[in-house]
């Protein structure tokens, strides 16, 4: 009663809006065929509970300017089983032409203003709707879409969410907290999703139990929820608590609860039966993780897990803000004490890392920095939680020994000493410059032991001696030792020798004195030193070969290098040095003498560069001649030199391969030093060809080959066969170079008048030629593909080409056919012949010719094809005997005849009828492949008239028919045949008459008998029924056995019976002797085809006297 007069109002509230909204003058829409869509904010809501409802279909969208109205049914199933409506209800657009509509509905009993919600879409108003509901009941929305025509329905029932212990959830997936932390809590509860168009918050009862000692602690927290719609919520602030030891901002004390320990049990409180989960507090093991070593510039760093002091699970963290939380750092005098700079790595990580800083300076226990004083090299590492040491480790500073070096080993007396250190303990500042400084003495006073500074400490001192004793200082110098660049761990000083360093005997430096400068690296407790000569150091000189070819066909570059750092005056310009080239004949007698001008290779280097060209020149005197380098030795004023001979040698030519064919690659290769002028540049040499082109001319000419590197004298060029050149198979590629330098000449027998040659050749290979065909037999209209695979016919690899065959048929002339390559470069040939329709064809044998001009042997050969033109029956089948209704038969007819093209697949029409349907459906049958001559075609068994299915009921036989133009017999009658595959509607049954009811009967009153009597008429009697869907003829045996199984008497009886019809057949048999008899009976086709209709059934009876 209450349900109807809440449905009573809401007819009237609708009523209503249907005045109101004839008032806005809403028109009926002019749909598009576009398909609405329904959505529901939930499919189950209670209490104080809103639904949304919204509708999208752009078809209603009528007024563009103004926002439309959408009608939409609603039916509400009640839970007792009534049903009220269906009504219509209103739904509001949500901003003009946006086609989407909304409307709201909720509980008449929600104490909550149900016609409300707080963020409607756009901010605009829309339909709100109440109902009286029970629970369970359904609201069903339904939307009757025009266009296209069609209803939507959705369901949403009125029913309570039952929380479960799988809807609370916690920060922590393993629910293992510290003894001193927060939580936080989440609950899934769809019974407190009000409003889905806000995230709703609410108070929720949380009970934290431990069930061993009974304590229990109760909170009432506002919980949120997680976002607009989604019923998960989520504590509004986290509970913050303690159990071992308080922390800052702490709001429970659960050292009770905790008193005995045990799991602790949280309890949903808003359920009848409230769902839990276990969470575990507990202490988490610590660890403190340090390198074993760690050195000056790399820093130290400290790495501590420690998951009792991640307090939130949702944030980084700092080890520092938690009292008396800190590490401790020991090294010597040296104390850090590291604290807010331990952050932790990632969110819920709980493991914190921080780098202290390490340097070499003072020990000051204020600045956070370790610093290396000399002292001790082992740092002591302690972790202090909570004021409480619970773990320490040890590592050690890694050092490595410095090395000093010079940037020359000879040095005169009015030269400034460069001095590398390679120090990496002394780079303490990866990211900057470093420097440190060595003071020289005065006033001749010895350098021993001079202290070298590093931020305020002694790293090392410097020692010089000159032969062995200790060197004076004539004058103050401060050795400024600068980082090469940050982090590098190279510095650089410079020491000046004039006027500042004097031997022990207070005298200048001289030429043959040695001066080491020591360095004790304090720092590792090892020396390392350089030493070098005062002196004029020696110059060297080189040419780039030892031989040179003669100059008669061309230029000859002959390179100079001369090392002569005597000659590098200035460190910070380039600057030249002279030498001399002289050139002679085989006999000594110089031809030549040149000044050369070299040039340093770059500032400071003292290595000088240049070249001289010996110019083309044909006189033999030069042969076997040579030529000498020279320049001045600042060392001792004397030339140093270096010589070269001017020498032929034998050229050499080969190729790569000896055989080749189209697209193969041709090395040829000539190696002739006598054509390498220049040993820093790429030269060339030319080579002559001759080969047979593919028409049976003669090609002649000349490549150029260019060499493979500088100064290898070997000369190569590749060519691909069938592109840069084009040649018939069979011949020969000839390719001749001519040697004007042989090594035999002298400067006395001179330049031969004529060259030497030499020559490479490369065969050209052939190739036995195939020939195929895509069939041996064919039909009349049909295509024939003829293929023609020979290598030697692609002469041109980048274009295609192609070939002639001949086609030669019984009685008639020959006939062409050409083939083209079927790619570039493929040397495979196709092409094809259609065969006409004469029907003289059938039966004709034919020959396909193809003249292959050289085999592998090199000779002419024919190769040849033969097959033959017929006709066939096409053959049509069901893939089954038997279908149901609604099944898709599959038809298969098989006609090479219709196979007319080999490369496509082929269709045509078939028609398919039933009994019932003789007209039936004329379908498309598609080829199963490229050149099968198969064929098949689906057709579905229907129920009913439809277009595009064969109509059919069951015991009906289906037909598939088919017109074959060119049967077997075509070349006889010129005529087409019409072929006919078949199939049954209803699959049969396997025992389609069974027998039943076996009984015996008198025969003259019909009544039923338990017993025979000797000599007295009996009838055997048994039920037979047709469950076939079609008529079935049947023959029933009667069959009767004596104890022994003897059959002593048989007879049977025919009919027929339509679908479900039964009868009762009998036949008559008078028992001779007393005993038991068994009696069977058997129903099958005929006695001709004893095909089982049912199962053989027997009984006993037994005859008396």
């Amino acid at each position: 009663m209450e349900m109807k007069k809440a449905l009573n109002l809401m007819l009237l509230t609708i009523l209503i809006i249907s005045m109101f909204s004839a008032l806005l003058g809403l028109v009926t829409p002019a749909y598009s065929a576009i398909v609405g869509t329904l959505e529901v904010s939930t499919t189950r809501f209670w209490g104080n509970a809103i639904v949304q409802v919204r509708l999208y279909d752009p078809d209603l969208n009528i007024n563009v300017s103004k926002r439309d109205v959408a009608t939409l049914r609603v039916t509400i199933n009640s839970y007792n089983g009534s049903t009220y409506g269906p009504v219509a209800v209103y739904a509001n657009e949500s901003l003009p032409n946006s086609g989407e509509f909304y409307f709201y509905f909720a509980n008449a009993s929600a104490t909550i203003d149900s016609t409300t919600v707080r963020n409607p879409p756009y901010g605009n108003s829309y339909y709100n709707i109440t109902w009286g509901l029970k629970q369970f009941d359904q609201v069903v929305i339904t939307y009757n879409d025009q266009s296209p025509v069609g209803s939507i329905s959705l369901t949403v029932t009125y029913m309570p969410y039952v929380a479960t212990a799988a809807d609370i959830s916690f920060d922590r997936t393993s629910l293992e907290y510290p003894m001193n932390g927060f939580i936080r809590i989440y609950v899934k509860d769809l019974d407190h999703n009000c409003d889905p168009t806000a995230a709703d918050s609410v108070n929720l009862n949380i009970t934290l139990n431990n069930p061993v000692s009974s304590n229990v602690t109760q909170l009432i927290l506002n919980f949120t929820e997680t976002g607009v719609n989604t019923g998960i919520f989520a504590m509004n602030t986290s509970v913050s608590y303690y159990t071992s030891s308080n922390f800052k901002d702490y709001t429970l004390n659960l050292t009770q609860l905790l008193s005995v320990t045990s799991p602790i049990k949280v309890i949903y409180g808003n359920e009848t039966l409230p769902p839990f989960k276990y969470i575990t507090f507990k202490t988490f093991p610590v660890t403190l993780d340090v390198a074993p070593t760690f050195t000056t510039s790399g820093d130290l760093l400290i790495t501590v897990t420690d998951p009792n002091l991640e307090h939130k699970s949702w944030s980084i963290e700092n080890l520092g803000l938690i009292g008396n939380t800190k590490v401790n750092i020991t090294m010597g005098k040296d104390i850090v004490i590291v604290t807010t700079t331990l952050i932790e790595t990632g969110v819920a990580t709980a493991t914190f890392k921080a780098t202290v800083p390490v340097k070499i300076g003072t020990v000051n226990t204020a600045d956070g920095i370790l610093q290396y004083n000399l002292t001790s090299k082992v740092a002591s590492i302690a972790y202090f939680a909570n004021g409480t040491k619970v773990a320490e480790t040890v590592s050690t500073l890694s050092t490595t020994p410095a090395t000093l070096t010079t940037d020359k080993a000879m040095y005169k007396t009015t030269d400034i000493v460069i001095l590398n250190l390679t120090a990496p303990d002394l780079n303490d500042d990866s990211l900057n410059i470093n420097y440190f400084t060595a003071p020289l003495p005065s006033n001749n006073a010895t350098i021993s032991n001079i202290p070298v500074q590093f931020s305020g400490v002694t790293v090392g001192w410097l020692t010089i001696k000159v032969n062995g004793l200790l060197a004076r200082s004539n004058a103050t110098q401060t050795l400024t030792f600068v980082e090469s660049g940050a982090d590098t761990g190279v510095f650089t000083a410079t020491l000046t020798l004039k006027g500042k360093i004097l031997n022990n005997a207070n005298q200048t430096l001289k030429n043959g004195d040695s001066v080491q400068i020591i360095y004790s690296d304090s720092i590792n407790i090892a020396l390392t030193s350089a030493t070098f000569t005062i002196g004029v150091a020696a110059a060297t000189i080189d040419i780039d070969r030892t031989t040179y070819p003669v100059p008669k066909e061309g230029d000859i570059k002959i390179y100079i290098t001369v090392t002569s750092s005597e000659d590098n005056t200035s460190p910070t310009t380039i600057q030249t040095k002279p030498a001399y080239v002289d050139v002679y004949y085989y006999n000594g007698t110089r031809k030549a003498s040149v000044s050369v001008t070299l040039t340093e290779t770059g500032p400071n280097t003292g290595i000088f560069t240049g070249y001289y060209t010996l110019v083309q020149n044909s006189s033999q005197y030069l042969i076997n001649g040579w030529i000498a380098a020279r320049t001045i030795n600042p060392a001792t004023g004397l030339n140093v030199s270096k010589t070269a001979t001017l020498t032929a040698t034998d050229a050499s030519i080969s190729v790569s391969k000896t055989s080749v064919k189209a697209g193969d690659t041709l090395t040829i290769t000539v190696t002739d030093p006598d054509k390498n002028f220049n040993s820093k540049a790429v030269e060339s040499v030319t080579v002559a060809y001759q080969y047979t082109n593919t028409t049976g001319g003669t090609k002649t000419g000349s490549w150029t080959l260019y060499e493979s590197g500088m100064n290898t004298a070997t000369f190569t060029r590749t060519i691909t066969i069938g592109s840069d050149i084009k040649v018939k198979p069979g011949t020969t590629i000839r390719l001749t170079y001519m040697d004007y330098t042989p090594s035999y000449i002298t400067a006395s027998s001179g330049y031969p008048t004529t060259p030497v040659t030499y020559t490479a050749t490369a065969q050209v290979a052939s190739h036995t030629g195939t020939l195929t065909t895509d069939k041996t037999e064919y039909g009349l209209g049909s295509w024939m593909i003829v293929t023609v695979n020979d290598p030697d016919l692609n002469t041109d690899i980048t274009a295609n080409e192609s070939v002639t065959v001949t086609l030669r048929v019984a009685g008639l002339p020959d006939v062409t056919i050409t083939l083209d390559e079927a790619n570039v470069s493929s040397s495979v040939f196709t092409g094809s012949y259609p065969w006409g329709t004469d029907s003289t064809l059938i039966g004709k044998a034919f020959q396909v010719y193809y003249f292959d001009a050289a085999d592998a042997a090199g000779n002419p050969a024919y190769a040849i094809v033969s097959g033959t033109i017929k006709s066939w029956d096409a053959v049509v089948a069901f893939e089954k005997s038997y279908y149901n209704v609604g099944e898709i038969a599959t038809i298969t007819v098989t006609d090479p005849d219709r196979n007319l093209n080999p490369l496509q697949i082929e269709t045509f029409s078939v028609t398919v009828s039933s009994t019932s349907d003789p007209l039936g459906q004329t379908i498309t049958a598609v080829e199963t492949g490229v050149n099968t001559g198969v064929f098949t075609a689906r057709i579905q068994i229907s129920s009913t008239y439809e277009t595009g299915k064969v109509y059919a009921r069951v015991g009906d036989t289906l037909t598939a028919s088919y017109r074959d133009d060119y049967p077997a017999d075509y070349a006889t009658t010129g005529l087409p045949k019409t072929f006919t595959g078949t199939a049954l509607v209803g699959v049969p049954v396997e025992r389609p008459v069974p027998a039943s009811d076996q009984k015996f009967v008198d025969p003259n009153t019909g009544a039923e008998k338990t017993s025979g009597k000797v000599g007295e008429a009996i009838m055997l009697q048994a039920t037979v029924t047709n469950v076939d869907a079609v008529s079935k003829s049947f023959t029933a045996i009667f069959k009767v056995k004596d104890s022994a199984g003897v059959t002593i008497f048989i007879s049977w009886v025919t009919g027929t019976l339509a679908p479900g019809q039964s009868l009762s057949p009998a036949v008559s048999w008078t028992p001779s002797e007393a005993g038991t008899y068994t009696i069977e009976v058997l129903v099958v086709k005929s006695i001709a085809e004893p095909t089982p209709y049912s199962d053989k059934i027997s009984t006993d009876l037994t005859v008396v006297a």
